[in-house]
């Protein structure tokens, strides 16, 4: 993880313990795990929470070498707060200075996590709600997440 995401391991590694070292030649961090006990109680908290096909393939992987059941995901609605982390880790906003245009926008490598959960009204009102927020806090052209532009 980047370097300064340290706060959200450092709370990580206080509810599974483990370990966390800085990587050679790089502004990131490395959070390692090697105790079962630890391992099988993050496991099960993220069970049930992974949306990723990939990441899925993987956890099942996991959970059967374990011995446990891979639980699938809740259908999503507009009031999980899903999409929020969603866009917080893979969502831009910007605005054109002379034109005063704004783009929302979502990547993804996979379309699956792009699609909309309940029809394209959710999504819609989703992006809404988060163009009303970032329009309230930009000021002088200063972006909430990078705070630059």
């Amino acid at each position: 993880m980047d370097i300064r995401d340290e706060h959200a391991l450092q709370i990580i590694k206080n509810v599974y313990g483990g370990s966390i070292k800085l990587r050679s030649n790089a502004n990131a961090l490395r959070y390692r795990l090697h105790n079962k006990a630890g391992l099988l109680k993050i496991i099960n908290d993220v069970n049930g929470h992974i949306r990723n096909s990939n990441r899925l393939v993987q956890l099942n992987k996991i959970c059967i070498k374990y011995d446990l059941n891979l639980i699938y995901p809740d259908k999503l609605t507009y009031d999980s707060g899903w999409l929020a982390g969603f866009f917080d880790g893979d969502g831009t906003v910007t605005i054109n200075k002379s034109t005063t245009q704004l783009s929302i926008s979502a990547s993804q490598k996979t379309s699956e996590l792009l699609t909309p959960p309940q029809g394209g009204w959710l999504i819609f009102m989703v992006v809404m709600s988060i163009l009303i927020e970032v329009v309230i806090n930009l000021s002088n052209g200063i972006s909430l997440k990078e705070r630059i532009f």
